[in-house]
């Protein structure tokens, strides 16, 4: 049972991570849309929406959160 349960929670993350990236991507691709065509995307103001969550976290955070990846990023490389 508890294998049966470890199965469902792996599923749950893989699908969690896919569905993550599939939205990283597409907020990228809809920012630098908007960017070159200054054309809202959905009738949606990505620059602003983005911004405004930059400062609802705080510049720390965020700087935070970058250096974590990068890090993660480093040590996963080697």
């Amino acid at each position: 049972m508890i294998k049966n349960i470890e199965k469902n929670i792996d599923k749950v993350s893989k699908l969690i991570n896919y569905l993550t990236r599939i939205t990283i991507a597409f907020l990228a691709c809809a920012i630098l849309f908007q960017l070159t065509t200054s054309v809202k995307l959905f009738d949606m103001d990505v620059i602003a929406n983005a911004s405004t969550l930059f400062n609802m976290l705080g510049t720390k955070v965020i700087l935070g959160i970058l250096a974590i990846i990068t890090l993660f990023y480093l040590l996963r490389k080697k």
